[in-house]
């Protein structure tokens, strides 16, 4: 939530106080979403499949509505699936080459995607991993998890200390009402375990069950297949946590978005 904050006051002390200023930040963060998720379909499988799961992506109607303000949690759902995106985009990135700039490139944008909507955005890590098995020492993946952390921490924690030192009342009960949604219904969210998986017919179309149960054969059948872990390390990790949460709303899931559109297209092709 900070990071949409700082960015769409800026816009705001630009253009003024009106629609524009108010809709810039989601529509170019929107935008890098749809450009970051061609770049990691790219990198994981080839252009075209890229070039079908960016499609996917601009056209998405949840993800439309989002940029255009016309859901709830509209600017930070829309600021953490891009920054979450941009940052699985530059940790492949890395473990590719192992240009250090990429590592810590990849740990600020995570940084910034956790000031937007906290620790979900940890799913870089996982991600990366898996693209580091078999062709980095075990060694160095512990050396480099050990830089990425740092410059997250660095990055996130002074926030943390300065709302709980200058506002601890306010903060204290924010912290709490977070830890609430995992055990408590808040609100109209109450909604059976199967929730997501059923909304995910909605956000991606019908289709998506098709890809995702091949998935998962393909998964279990195949010899270890690190672009195919990879997706589903992306999509399952946070539908079956947030289908474990007590309060559920569509928006939680929505980081899945690029992995669901380069599997789509993977599966087409």
């Amino acid at each position: 939530m900070l990071s949409s904050q700082i960015t769409v006051g800026a816009l705001a002390n630009i253009f003024g106080k009106n629609v524009i200023a108010l809709r810039i930040p989601s529509i170019l963060l929107s935008t890098l979403g749809i450009l970051s998720t061609y770049k990691i379909g790219e990198l994981l499988y080839s252009k075209k499949i890229g070039l079908i799961a960016a499609f996917l992506f601009a056209i998405n109607g949840l993800i439309i509505e989002q940029t255009a303000g016309r859901v709830a949690t509209d600017h930070i759902d829309v600021f953490f699936f891009s920054l979450v995106s941009i940052g699985v985009y530059f940790m492949l990135r890395y473990s590719k080459g192992r240009e250090k700039l990429f590592l810590v490139l990849g740990a600020i944008f995570t940084s910034l995607a956790v000031l937007s909507k906290w620790l979900p955005a940890l799913i870089v890590i996982p991600i990366w991993i898996v693209s580091s098995l078999n062709k980095t020492k075990i060694k160095h993946i512990i050396n480099d998890l050990l830089l990425f952390l740092v410059i997250v921490i660095a990055i996130v924690l002074p926030w943390q200390l300065y709302i709980h030192s200058s506002f601890p009342i306010e903060a204290a009960w924010e912290s709490n009402y977070n830890r609430k949604h995992i055990f408590e219904v808040l609100g109209p969210h109450g909604h059976p375990f199967y929730y997501h998986f059923d909304k995910m017919r909605i956000i991606f179309g019908e289709i998506v069950y098709l890809p995702l149960l091949w998935l998962i054969y393909v998964t279990f059948k195949e010899k270890f297949d690190k672009q195919i872990l990879i997706l589903l390390i992306w999509i399952l990790i946070p539908y079956i946590f947030f289908s474990v949460v007590k309060t559920k709303m569509q928006g939680y899931v929505l980081f899945t978005a690029p992995a669901m559109f380069i599997m789509i297209g993977v599966f087409i092709n």
